[in-house]
């Protein structure tokens, strides 16, 4: 069920007396409609205006149409009145209150037969108003009440008098057509007619029952207020329908999700999950057999335990589990649109046996990468839909979620040390780890000095839990990799772009052509790295012998140069480059 609430709420008023506690009861009633989980639009001062309450209709009537609400329910905190036989809810620009002036007062105020007849023709099921209204802070009385002074028959005391309810409508008053209801009157600073409300509401009790309760309550500390009601429901309805209960509208029940304690009824469910909770690892791959042979007629409820069973073993080592996963086969254990099974094996990656958002590392990446791959198939749709629900339940937000395809780019701070390798390599200090701007640094067991990049992408990948197929790894300065992996690759490939495509700048300084002697690094400006792809920018020194008709003239320049180069075979390879740019100008002189 989807239930949402229209909050009003209102102390400030430009032509009627203010009030004290109406914008209190207003925000504590919100917050507890999103305690039951409704959705909520609330109308506070200084917006409580006629055009604020238009603009809220319409926030609401949008949510209505995108999520077809099976009840309305409208909370309103301030001062009412009833004119032409209607009642109606003052906004805050209304005009005066005064006797013979309601219909004046009406043109900015809500008409709330309007309100339940817009709800009923969008078809909501039903329609609940609660109308802690007739509120007055008269100077001259001994105490705060909700009547507007001098309205005599004509508005206040006929207020509620006049509404009709239709089919499926629910509306609460805070007084008796007759009477005024205290503004204050309770310790936490509400009326006592929200403040018994507040009460009642959670519970899981009928809503006759809950504003009967309501009313005792109210009743016991003031004789002089009793609220009433106005219903048509032809069904029961509640405020707290079990929404409450963390298990409410879940495909399983408590103890699936709690399942250290679970007990399959089915002696077939019950021996393949012994035989997989077994440290035998025959064992396990005899309950892998019987779960194959008998998956058609286990009920959805022993599949997913087991799907849990199965992910805890392959997780922590077992061969015959963590094979079971990689096939993939799950194909052939989805019944109707849901898969069980799969579910379950989702479902152990982020949470124990006790049901606590724990996620799981994996540390052989085969499998982390398998379940990447069939998280990606059609059969397990269901399933990835499932265990993203269940995380966006709790506002969990795992650094990796399955079935996403997106790349994921991680950025290492890198710092040169004075310290080298036996073999003279440089050694550098990892000082950030940056992701989704956020430094890990000091929540990775990492340790600081490392050469290889691919360890660093092992370990990142470890740590995130994202497949190293998404992951992106990027560092600040890569020269390190230069010089441990390819000392003199880079001036080698270098080379070899000169000698085999025509350099512009150097081709029109002669007459009979020119042939590349060597080529030296001068700098590298920029350097970016990703896993086993290179870009680097930097500047080079060149020499050249130039040719002409009867001499050969030997020169160099400086220049620039831009190349794109990827690891393969154990070699970093030209890829792409762009035309070198050298300077010619000593040339001339």
């Amino acid at each position: 069920m989807k239930y949402a609430a229209l909050v009003i709420a209102l102390n400030k008023y430009d032509n009627n007396p203010d009030l004290i506690n109406a914008l209190n009861d207003g925000k504590a009633m919100a917050d507890k409609f999103r305690e039951l989980k409704y959705d909520v639009v609330e109308l506070f001062e200084p917006d409580a205006t006629y055009a604020g309450y238009s603009k809220a209709l319409h926030d609401l009537i949008e949510l209505d149409y995108n999520n077809r609400y099976d009840a309305i329910i409208l909370y309103f905190s301030g001062h009412g009145f009833m004119t032409n036989m209607s009642d109606y809810l003052a906004m805050q620009d209304c005009s005066k209150l005064e006797e013979h002036q309601g219909l004046t007062a009406a043109t900015l105020s809500i008409r709330l037969q309007d309100f339940i007849e817009k709800m009923r023709s969008r078809c909501v099921t039903k329609v609940i108003a609660i109308l802690d209204a007739c509120r007055d802070d008269l100077s001259d009385y001994a105490s705060i009440t909700r009547g507007i002074r001098g309205m005599g028959d004509y508005l206040s005391s006929k207020f509620g008098s006049s509404s009709a309810a239709p089919r499926d409508t629910f509306i609460a008053y805070s007084t008796t057509a007759s009477m005024s209801a205290s503004d204050g009157g309770s310790a936490a600073g509400h009326s006592r007619y929200t403040a018994a409300l507040l009460e009642e509401i959670l519970k899981p009790i009928p809503i006759e029952q809950v504003f009967k309760n309501v009313r005792k309550r109210v009743h016991l500390r003031d004789k002089d207020q009793l609220p009433w009601e106005h219903t048509c429901l032809t069904e029961d309805f509640y405020f707290n329908y079990g929404q409450l209960d963390p298990y409410y509208g879940k495909p399983y029940p408590k103890d699936c999700y709690e399942c250290e304690n679970y007990t399959s009824f089915d002696a077939t469910a019950q021996q393949i999950q012994s035989l997989l909770l077994s440290k035998d690892e025959s064992d396990r791959s005899k309950g892998l057999i019987a779960l194959t042979n008998h998956r058609q007629s286990l009920n959805g409820e022993d599949l997913f335990v087991i799907g849990r069973i199965v992910m805890q073993q392959a997780i922590n080592g077992s061969a015959s589990c963590k094979k079971f996963v990689e096939s993939r086969r799950l194909e052939g254990y989805k019944k109707g649109n849901e898969n069980d099974l799969a579910n379950g094996l989702l479902y152990d990656l982020y949470f124990d046996g006790q049901n606590k958002y724990t996620p799981k590392t994996i540390y052989d990446f085969s499998l982390l990468n398998s379940l990447m791959q069939f998280s990606r198939n059609d059969y397990c749709a269901s399933s990835v839909k499932f265990i993203r629900q269940e995380l966006d339940s709790i506002q969990a937000k795992p650094f990796y979620r399955l079935g996403n395809s997106q790349f994921y780019s991680v950025y290492v701070e890198l710092e040169k040390t004075d310290y080298t390798t036996k073999d003279g390599s440089a050694i550098y200090y990892i000082e950030e780890i940056v992701f989704d701007d956020e430094d890990y640094r000091d929540k990775i067991e990492l340790e600081p000095y490392m050469l290889e990049p691919r360890e660093i992408r092992v370990e990142l990948s470890r740590f995130f839990q994202i497949p190293q197929i998404q992951l992106r790894v990027s560092m600040s300065d890569v020269k390190h990799i230069l010089k441990n992996r390819i000392p003199d690759r880079l001036e080698e490939i270098l080379f070899d772009v000169l000698v085999s495509n025509p350099v512009d700048d150097i081709d029109q300084l002669c007459s009979s052509g020119y042939s590349p002697n060597d080529c030296s690094i001068l700098y590298l400006e920029d350097v970016q790295v990703e896993d086993d792809y290179m870009m680097i920018e930097g500047g080079c020194n060149a020499s050249f012998d130039l040719y002409f008709d009867d001499d050969t003239l030997s020169v160099s320049f400086p220049g620039s140069f831009s190349i794109e180069m990827e690891f393969e075979k154990g070699k970093w390879r030209n890829r792409s480059h762009s035309p070198f740019s050298f300077d010619t100008s000593n040339y001339y002189n």
